[in-house]
């Protein structure tokens, strides 16, 4: 009769354990993911999309900034940008040495008229 009880207490614990498996463990496994070829053909038709929104903003963005340049840089001084509406400036205060210089020097950086802004200043 021991035997019996052995095995009968053997059989609810495997029991047990096949029950604790099933409604415990397995539901918790996520399903893997499906994915289709037609997803797979839509993902790359918006990041086609994106790339091609991407590149009209950065084009806009480089035209605005060639007007802002345009308008800001005095014409005067067409190797460098000096703001035209910025402080009277000196050679002594920018880096730049024997730049093309066009009338009018509104910085008098080209004191001969040659043509040459800040020659021979160091």
């Amino acid at each position: 009769m021991g035997g019996w009880i052995k095995f009968g207490w053997g059989l609810v614990v495997a029991t047990c354990l096949i029950f604790f498996i099933i409604v415990l463990i397995i539901p918790s496994v996520p399903e893997p993911s499906l994915i289709t070829g037609q997803m797979v053909l839509d993902l790359q038709k918006e990041q086609l999309e994106e790339q091609q929104r991407l590149a009209k903003w950065q084009d806009d963005l480089e035209y605005w900034q060639d007007l802002q340049a345009a308008q800001i840089c005095d014409p005067s001084y067409p190797d460098l940008c000096l703001d035209s509406l910025g402080p009277d400036l000196d050679c002594v205060d920018i880096p730049y040495r024997g730049f093309r210089v066009f009338p009018p020097d509104r910085h008098g950086f080209d004191r001969d008229q040659d043509g040459i802004g800040c020659e021979g200043t160091s």
